[in-house]
Protein backbone atom coordinates (compact mmCIF):
# COMPACT_ATOMS: atom_id res chain seq x y z
CA UNK A 1 0.00 0.00 0.00
CA UNK A 2 0.79 3.43 -0.92
CA UNK A 3 1.36 5.47 2.35
CA UNK A 4 0.19 8.70 0.49
CA UNK A 5 -2.88 6.89 0.00
CA UNK A 6 -3.70 6.90 3.57
CA UNK A 7 -6.40 8.92 5.20
CA UNK A 8 -6.05 9.68 8.72
CA UNK A 9 -10.12 10.77 10.18
CA UNK A 10 -11.12 11.90 13.38
CA UNK A 11 -14.69 11.20 13.11
CA UNK A 12 -16.19 13.32 16.27
CA UNK A 13 -12.97 12.09 18.29
CA UNK A 14 -12.86 8.34 17.57
CA UNK A 15 -10.24 8.11 15.47
CA UNK A 16 -9.83 5.96 11.71
CA UNK A 17 -7.41 5.07 9.01
CA UNK A 18 -8.42 3.95 5.46
CA UNK A 19 -7.14 4.62 2.25
CA UNK A 20 -8.17 7.45 -0.50
CA UNK A 21 -9.35 5.09 -2.82
CA UNK A 22 -11.79 3.33 -0.03
CA UNK A 23 -13.66 6.71 1.50
CA UNK A 24 -13.76 7.97 -3.00
CA UNK A 25 -15.43 4.58 -4.16
CA UNK A 26 -18.89 5.76 -3.78
CA UNK A 27 -20.30 9.12 -4.45
CA UNK A 28 -20.50 10.38 -0.64
CA UNK A 29 -19.85 13.25 1.04
CA UNK A 30 -16.34 12.20 1.68
CA UNK A 31 -15.89 11.44 -2.02
CA UNK A 32 -16.44 15.23 -2.03
CA UNK A 33 -14.39 16.64 0.43
CA UNK A 34 -11.77 14.18 -0.57
CA UNK A 35 -11.38 14.72 -4.47
CA UNK A 36 -8.16 15.76 -6.07
CA UNK A 37 -8.36 19.66 -5.55
CA UNK A 38 -9.42 19.33 -2.26
CA UNK A 39 -6.20 20.05 0.58
CA UNK A 40 -8.02 18.94 4.21
CA UNK A 41 -6.64 20.77 7.30
CA UNK A 42 -4.99 18.55 9.68
CA UNK A 43 -4.67 18.87 13.04
CA UNK A 44 -1.45 18.24 14.84
CA UNK A 45 -1.57 14.45 14.93
CA UNK A 46 -2.12 14.51 11.14
CA UNK A 47 -5.51 13.75 11.25
CA UNK A 48 -8.32 15.19 9.29
CA UNK A 49 -11.36 16.17 11.70
CA UNK A 50 -14.96 15.49 10.20
CA UNK A 51 -17.80 17.26 13.04
CA UNK A 52 -19.89 14.08 13.19
CA UNK A 53 -20.67 11.63 16.02
CA UNK A 54 -17.93 8.87 15.58
CA UNK A 55 -19.79 6.24 17.24
CA UNK A 56 -21.21 4.06 14.47
CA UNK A 57 -18.44 5.67 11.45
CA UNK A 58 -17.01 2.44 11.55
CA UNK A 59 -20.20 0.42 10.20
CA UNK A 60 -19.88 3.09 7.63
CA UNK A 61 -16.37 3.17 6.86
CA UNK A 62 -16.10 -1.16 6.81
CA UNK A 63 -19.39 -0.94 4.32
CA UNK A 64 -17.20 1.19 1.73
CA UNK A 65 -14.48 -0.98 2.61
CA UNK A 66 -15.93 -4.38 1.42
CA UNK A 67 -19.14 -2.97 -0.47
CA UNK A 68 -21.65 -4.75 2.17
CA UNK A 69 -23.50 -3.93 4.44
CA UNK A 70 -23.48 -5.95 8.81
CA UNK A 71 -25.58 -4.07 10.59
CA UNK A 72 -25.82 -4.06 14.46
CA UNK A 73 -29.32 -5.55 15.77
CA UNK A 74 -29.48 -3.46 17.90
CA UNK A 75 -32.81 -1.17 16.03
CA UNK A 76 -32.12 2.61 18.17
CA UNK A 77 -28.47 1.81 16.56
CA UNK A 78 -29.59 0.94 12.92
CA UNK A 79 -31.59 3.96 12.85
CA UNK A 80 -28.50 6.26 14.01
CA UNK A 81 -26.27 4.65 11.52
CA UNK A 82 -28.93 5.47 8.70
CA UNK A 83 -28.95 8.91 9.60
CA UNK A 84 -25.49 9.42 8.96
CA UNK A 85 -24.51 7.24 5.88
Amino acid sequence: MDHSDVIKLDVGGKKFETTKSTITKYDTMLRRMFADNFEPKLNSEGYVFIDRPGKNFDYILNCMRDGKVALPTDRNQVKQILMEA
